[in-house]
């Protein structure tokens, strides 16, 4: 998998990415943004 660090990209292996569980607020700017642009969530 590739992942941002600074600004190289490099390689890291997917158990390390899946490592911890990472969430959005549903209620936060990030998914206003991106439904404000035509993404859905299968939740509307």
């Amino acid at each position: 998998m590739a992942s941002l660090r600074g600004s190289a990209i490099v390689s890291i292996p997917l158990t390390d990415a899946c490592a911890k569980m990472k969430t959005v607020d549903p209620e936060g700017e990030l998914v206003r943004v991106a439904r404000s642009v035509g993404i859905g969530f299968g939740d509307r």
